[in-house]
């Protein structure tokens, strides 16, 4: 129980002192400093070193100066689309959690050490205490076979082992609470988000062919991600385990995990006593 106590103290306080100061100054500036760059990067060769080198041919640049090769990058880079980006994610990442306490930031903050310790776990490292995340379910839903991943090497064979990981009826809620809330479906279900990132991934290919490696390709990367969203939309299981991811409604929920089956992340965050605390033993997934 001690060693329980004294993780929640350790992720809280790395939320506390790190996470939330430097989210808090990223919700409210980094569209504004994209914007700015945006808007004055026609004057960055216009500096003095560029000046000094403008004279300057390279033959690796072509036998363009260090200047014009510059121009060229920049004029190739899609700053508007760089813009929407972030502006979407930091509306997405700054935005209420309606499933939980506080902003989504903190949703993917405690995603993130619910996972750590799932990892751990799965890599047969002894814990002691409750496990984050899983509330009354069977502990067997935090543990994952990690050697099995580490044998594949074509990605359709991970996106299958990942769904055979997650269709687990016993486990089913814990999954949709801790890896498909709300603040993901904000994330997965935009579609104009989507086309952004894509259209981004294809101009850093236009970028990178500028650059003189004309073999680079962002195809299979794209199609990476788009089965990833996929995955995480629907995983399409198998057998009868069905998924349901939302988008938020625009509203703080409880500290309590509002609304949310398992009980155990939005308590854990709270400082108080976890649903479910001890580990129960239980059939499991494998």
């Amino acid at each position: 129980k001690q060693w329980y106590q004294r993780r929640v103290a350790i992720t809280a306080g790395i939320e506390k002192e790190v996470v939330e100061p430097l989210m808090e100054h990223m919700c409210g500036c980094a569209v504004g400093l994209v914007s700015a760059f945006k808007d004055c990067n026609g004057n960055i060769t216009k500096s003095d070193i560029f000046e000094l080198a403008g004279a300057i041919s390279v033959p690796e640049l072509g036998g363009k100066t260090v200047k014009d090769f510059a121009d060229d990058i920049l004029n190739k880079i899609d700053f508007e689309t760089i813009e929407s980006v972030v502006r979407m994610l930091m509306e997405h990442l700054c935005g209420p959690n309606s499933d939980g306490r506080g902003k989504c930031y903190s949703y993917f903050y405690d995603t993130a050490s619910t996972l750590m310790q799932w990892f751990a776990y799965s890599a047969n490292q002894k814990l002691s205490g409750s496990i984050l995340g899983i509330g009354d379910a069977p502990e067997t839903c935090a543990k994952f076979d990690i050697g099995g991943f580490a044998e594949l090497s074509e990605f359709i064979e991970i996106v299958n082992k990942v769904k055979s990981e997650l269709c687990v009826k016993e486990c089913k809620d814990v999954y949709e609470d801790v890896l498909m809330g709300c603040c993901m479906g904000n994330m997965v279900l935009d579609k104009e988000l989507e086309g952004n990132i894509t259209k981004l991934a294809k101009n850093f290919e236009t970028v990178v062919h500028s650059l003189g490696m004309a073999d680079f390709k962002m195809d299979e990367y794209i199609q990476y991600y788009d089965s990833t969203l996929e995955l995480v939309r629907d995983p399409k299981c198998d057998n009868d385990v069905t998924f349901e991811i939302k988008e938020c409604t625009g509203e703080e929920g409880s500290g309590s995990n509002d609304g949310k089956k398992t009980g155990g992340k939005g308590n854990k965050n709270k400082g108080g006593k976890k649903k479910g605390g001890g580990k129960k033993k239980g059939k499991g997934k494998k």
